[in-house]
Formats: C-alpha cells, structure tokens, sequence
C-alpha cells in the first residue's frame, strides 16, 4: 500500500513528494485544516480488523481457487467467512474494549 492510497490529499493529510521542501514546509502551514474525524471515518471504512480480515478470506480464496484445491473440509469454500464476516464488534458494544476483534 503506497502514501496516496491511504491519505487523500487536502482531507486526511497531504501528499508531498520526496524531496519537495517547499511542499512539505507548506503542508505543516496547512495540517489545521485538517479534520479528524474525517481521519478517523477513513482508517475506519477502509482498515478495520473486520476488513482486513475479510480481505484475507477474499485473497485465500482467490489463491485457492486457482490451484484449483477443493472446498475445506470444515463446510463449505469459506468457513472463514461465515466465522468472521457475521461477527460484528460494534454491533455488540465491544468496540474498544480489550480482547474485542
């Protein structure tokens, strides 16, 4: 994952490329303007432990796939998903909370 994919320019932070002192000394003027839970709203949408664990199950089973390997013997091709996907931390409360997934 690179810098632009993660922090969107002028929203979440600033982009500057390497070396460009200017740029950067700019940005610093700049990083008020920046809101945090805009900040938070993205790492939240795009790099919770839910997501990144479905994005796990997503690539093992593309990988999987075209070895051309059967379904698990656990039921199904995605017992990851039915364990992981339908458990919701926020929906219990738990979020935040030592031990919480």
């Amino acid at each position: 994952m690179s810098v632009p994919e993660v922090v969107l320019h002028g929203e979440t932070g600033f982009v500057v490329p390497p070396g460009d002192l200017n740029g950067m000394w700019a940005a610093v003027a700049r990083v008020a303007q920046i809101d945090p839970l805009a900040c938070r709203a993205r790492v939240e949408a795009h790099f919770s432990g839910a997501r990144m664990v479905a994005g796990y199950g997503e690539l093992f089973e593309r990988l999987t796939g075209r070895l051309g390997l059967p379904p698990s013997p656990m039921g199904g091709s995605r017992p990851w998903r039915r364990r992981w996907s339908s458990r919701r931390p926020e929906a219990d409360g738990r979020v935040g909370q030592a031990g919480s997934v």
